[in-house]
């Protein structure tokens, strides 16, 4: 009895031992599965995101000049290809057509303005001097909208409000009482006695009287707005002033008595008070 007990016990330890071998190894083969799982979906996505990035382009027609010595490519691509991708074709490309003295490239957005254009719509892509030369145009043309909007920021005030006092014209009040949709976003320039002065949190709001009689008095009024610039003088009525803005067309409010009143209605950019 005590040696079957021993037997028994012995056998049990080993079963035990042998399950957690068995339980181990399935372990190690399920980690390495998912590791397999992981580096293969990691390839995928590699495979993938370079088949999204490989850019596509299909072939027109080509040109042959200077006794065939130089040939010039029509390719049509996406509208937004970028100098690097015009680049990656052409060297995809240069080595079929390495036999020419000039190779270049003139890259279109459809086959229609290909096969109509003798010159690029897109850009183009050449080699000169052993050095390839890249013109891309949607590039260009916002590198040059940069640079004016750059150019622009760093004029001065000073300079901004002389060339639109310049770019301003004298206008009667007929003129802009009498086609004032015409009028509309004209630049104007105008000088008048105010009237009255509604301050506002921003701006200010004027009646101006803009006809100077023979006796010297103004009369024919306009509604104009105003922002008054930081350290500039309080506008007054009866202040004397001359006015640069934007003719607004019409401008309309109600009275005390209830009537409604219309105006010719400008947006002042610069406001002058004569001294």
């Amino acid at each position: 009895m005590d040696n079957y007990r021993e037997n028994y016990r012995k056998w049990y330890f080993f079963g035990i031992i042998a399950i957690v071998i068995i339980l181990l190894i399935v372990a190690l083969k399920s980690i390495k599965s998912n590791n397999n799982l992981v580096e293969n979906n990691i390839e995928q996505a590699s495979s993938n995101n370079i088949l999204e990035n490989k850019q596509e382009y299909e072939h027109v027609s080509y040109i042959l000049k200077n006794n065939s010595t130089e040939k010039i490519e029509k390719i049509v691509t996406k509208q937004n290809i970028s100098s690097e991708e015009m680049k990656e074709i052409y060297n995809e490309k240069k080595e079929e057509n390495a036999n020419f003295k000039t190779y270049t490239i003139y890259f279109f957005s459809n086959k229609e303005n290909a096969l109509n254009s003798n010159n690029y719509e897109l850009g183009y892509v050449t080699n000169k001097n052993g050095k390839i030369i890249v013109n891309n145009v949607k590039e260009i043309e916002e590198k040059e909208a940069e640079k004016k909007a750059e150019e622009e920021a760093n004029k001065t005030a000073k300079q901004k409000e002389q060339e639109f006092k310049e770019s301003c014209k004298k206008y009667t009040f007929e003129q802009l009482a009498r086609n004032p949709d015409k009028m509309k976003d004209k630049k104007v320039e105008i000088t008048g006695e105010v009237i009255q002065v509604i301050e506002g949190i921003y701006t200010n709001g004027l009646r101006v009287d803009i006809t100077k009689s023979e006796y010297g008095w103004y009369e024919d009024t306009i509604y104009v707005t105003y922002v008054p610039k930081e350290g500039e003088d309080k506008i007054l009525e009866d202040d004397i002033v001359t006015i640069w803005g934007v003719a607004e067309g019409e401008y309309s409010y109600n009275s005390i008595t209830g009537a409604t009143i219309t105006l010719p209605y400008v947006s002042a950019e610069y406001l002058e008070i004569k001294k």
